[in-house]
C-alpha cells in the first residue's frame, strides 16, 4: 500500500471514530470553538429534556407611531398639506396644480410638465440646476388627467434653497426656445415608448372605446402623435399657465424633516406673488354615457406571441361613495397571484404572468379596467374565463372568509398617507385631508351584499369594452365564436 493510500485510510478511520463518539452522546473535549478554545464536555440533551427547555420570551413589540398629515392655508388662500417625518434629515416639497390633461388640448399638460423644468422669471436654467446638482437635490415633474406637479427633494438644511429654484418653474416659467426644444424631445420619446408597449396600446384603445368621441378621458395624457408636439406652440403652454396657475388652483405638499413654522414662512415669501384671480374654466366635455353593448377591438400585430387584453367598464367620479366596495372587488379579483382572475387564467390555463384590475376615479368620471398579457393561442379561452369570473361575482354572494381577507388587503393597498404622492393626489383631486380615514372606515363597514351590488352595477359584462393588441389572424375567429360582442380589426 502506498503512502498516499495509507494517509487516506487513516483519515477515514479518524472520521468514523469521531462520528461514533459524537453519536455516543458527547462532543470531544479538545474540539475547538470558533475562538480556538476547547469546548467543555457537554451532554447532548434527550428529546424529553429538549422539549422541557423553554425558548426565551419574545421581545416586547413596539409600534412605530405614524405621523398624521396636517393642513393650513397661506394668506393668499393656497392650500398647504404637511406631513412631518423626522426619522431622516431630508424633505420633499412641491406644488400641485389641480388641473391636468383633461382640462387642456391633447398633449399640452404633459409638454407643460416637461417644459417647466427650465428657466423661470427668477433663475436661469443653468443656474437653477447647477445649484440643485451642487446640493444633491432631485427634481420631478409629472402630469395626470387631473393634475400637474413639480417637486424637489433635498437634505433638510438645503430644502428651502432647492424650493427657491423650483417653485418659480411652476409659477413663472419662461418657456425659452432651448427649454421647449428639450421638452418636445423628451415628451416625444416617452410617447413613442408608450405607443409601442402592447399593454399601453390596448389600454389606450379601451379608454377611447369607453368614453364618447372628443372626451378628454378617452385620450392618453401624452400626445401619441409626433406631429402634435412639433405643432404645439409656446402660446398653448402660456395659455394653460395663465388660465390655471393661480392661488385657488395651486396646493403645496411637504413631506419629511421640516418645521411647519419655517415652512409657512418660506412659502409666504416664495408664493405671495401668485395671482389670486379666479381661474379659467375649460370647455365642457361631452356627457359620459354608458356603452350600449359589449365590443371587441383587435389592434393587429402580426406574429405576436401574446395578446395584450384590456377590459373596461364605466366607473365613478372620485367624490362618489362607491369606491369602498370597488376597492374590495379590486382586491378579490386582481389581488396579485391569489386574486380570482389570476387563479382562473394563470392557475387553470397557465396563459399569463398576471391579471391586474384598477379602479380609476377622476374628478369628472371614472373607469374600471382589467388587463393582462395572454399567450396568443389561449386568448379566447382566457378571455372567456375572465368574463365568467366577472359575471360570477355579480350573482354570487361573497363568503365571509374571503370578504375579510379582501377588506384587509384593500385597506393596506388604499390607505397610504406616508408619501408625497399620496398627499399630492389629495391636493390634485381637491379631496379633504381625512379622505383616507373615511375610506378605511367605509371599507371595513362593507357587507357581502354591498360588494355584490357594486359588482352588479359596475362590472356589467354585457357592455364591457374590450381592446386587444395581438395577431388578428390567430385570435379573431376564436373571439367571434365567444359571442361576447362585435369584433372589429384595426391596423396597428
Amino acid at each position: 500500500m502506498s503512502a498516499a493510500h495509507r494517509l487516506v485510510l487513516a483519515c477515514a478511520i479518524f472520521a468514523c471514530a469521531c462520528g461514533a463518539e459524537s453519536a455516543g452522546g458527547y462532543v470531544p473535549k479538545e474540539l475547538p470553538d470558533r475562538r480556538g478554545q476547547p469546548i467543555a464536555e457537554r451532554a447532548v440533551p434527550t428529546p424529553k429534556e429538549a422539549a422541557a427547555d423553554k425558548p426565551p420570551a419574545p421581545l416586547a413589540r413596539k409600534m412605530r407611531r405614524a405621523s398624521r398629515p396636517t393642513e393650513t392655508r397661506l394668506s393668499n388662500g393656497i392650500r398647504v398639506l404637511m406631513l412631518e417625518r423626522h426619522d431622516f434629515p431630508a424633505a420633499t416639497v412641491g406644488l400641485v396644480l389641480d388641473r391636468g390633461a383633461a382640462s387642456a388640448p391633447s398633449g399640452v399638460a404633459s409638454l407643460y410638465a416637461e417644459a417647466i423644468r427650465g428657466s423661470s422669471g427668477e433663475h436661469s436654467r443653468k443656474d437653477a440646476f447647477g445649484y440643485l446638482r451642487y446640493i444633491g437635490a432631485t427634481t420631478r415633474t409629472w402630469a395626470t388627467r387631473d393634475a400637474v406637479s413639480i417637486s424637489t427633494t433635498a437634505l433638510s438644511p438645503f430644502v428651502w434653497g432647492a424650493f427657491e429654484r423650483v417653485a418659480p418653474m411652476m409659477t413663472k416659467p419662461l418657456f425659452e426656445s432651448e427649454d421647449l426644444a428639450d421638452a418636445r424631445t423628451s415628451a416625444r420619446a416617452d410617447a413613442a415608448i408608450e405607443r409601442e408597449r402592447g399593454t399601453d396600446k390596448a389600454r389606450a384603445a379601451m379608454f377611447e372605446m369607453l368614453f364618447p368621441s372628443g372626451h378628454p378621458y378617452g385620450r392618453t395624457t401624452s400626445a401619441w402623435d409626433d406631429a402634435r408636439y412639433e405643432k404645439m406652440s409656446k402660446n398653448e403652454l402660456e395659455s394653460f399657465q395663465s388660465m390655471f396657475v393661480v392661488a385657488e388652483r395651486v396646493s403645496v405638499v411637504a413631506v419629511g424633516d421640516f418645521s411647519p413654522k419655517e415652512l409657512v414662512r418660506q412659502l409666504e415669501k416664495r408664493l405671495r406673488g401668485l395671482p389670486k384671480k379666479k381661474a379659467g374654466v375649460p370647455p365642457e366635455p361631452p356627457p359620459i354615457q354608458r356603452p350600449a353593448r359589449a365590443r371587441i377591438t383587435i389592434i393587429d400585430r402580426k406574429g405576436a406571441s401574446q395578446s395584450n387584453v384590456a377590459i373596461g367598464f364605466s366607473g365613478a367620479r372620485r367624490a362618489e361613495q362607491v369606491h369602498a366596495p370597488l376597492a374590495i372587488l379590486q382586491s378579490m379579483l386582481g389581488r396579485g397571484l391569489s386574486g380570482r382572475l389570476n387563479l382562473k387564467v394563470r392557475g387553470e390555463h397557465g396563459a399569463t404572468y398576471g391579471v391586474h384590475m384598477r379602479d380609476h376615479a377622476w374628478r369628472d368620471g371614472g373607469a374600471i379596467e382589467v388587463f393582462a398579457a395572454i399567450d396568443t393561442q389561449a386568448t379566447a379561452k382566457a378571455l372567456s374565463g375572465l368574463m365568467t369570473e366577472l359575471a360570477r361575482v355579480r350573482t354570487e354572494a361573497v363568503e365571509d372568509a374571503e370578504l375579510t381577507r379582501a377588506k384587509a388587503h384593500a385597506i393596506d393597498s388604499a390607505i397610504d398617507v406616508d408619501s408625497y404622492g399620496s398627499l399630492a393626489s389629495l391636493a390634485g383631486a381637491g379631496l379633504p385631508l381625512d379622505h383616507w380615514d373615511k375610506l378605511e372606515m367605509a371599507i371595513a363597514a362593507q357587507s357581502s351584499e354591498d360588494v355584490q351590488q357594486a359588482a352588479a352595477t359596475y362590472l356589467a359584462t354585457d357592455v364591457a369594452q374590450i381592446a386587444i393588441v395581438g395577431d388578428a389572424d390567430a385570435i379573431a375567429t376564436p373571439l367571434r365564436a365567444l359571442n361576447i360582442g362585435e369584433v372589429t380589426i384595426k391596423p396597428p
